[in-house]
């Protein structure tokens, strides 16, 4: 069962840090200046959108749609 969840997380969050690769570009990813600015970023979202998703699936959607909905004000 604890597989189940650990697949379903890191796919969740490879896919989320795949989606912000294509974004930022593979170019500003080779500057070391542009990494440095970009990573503290994403990780602190990656730790947001982890939780939310432990949210959804550990059974309390509404804590979960508000956290969305902050996400959407904040983001």
């Amino acid at each position: 069962m604890q597989r189940r969840w650990r697949r379903i997380v890191c796919a969740a969050f490879l896919h989320w840090l795949a989606l912000r690769f294509l974004r930022v570009g593979r170019l500003g990813l080779l500057r070391l200046p542009a990494l440095c600015r970009w990573l503290p970023r994403v990780l602190g979202q990656a730790l947001l959108h982890i939780t939310l998703l432990l949210f959804a699936l550990l059974d309390f959607p509404g804590l979960a749609l508000l956290l969305f909905v902050l996400l959407g004000f904040l983001g």
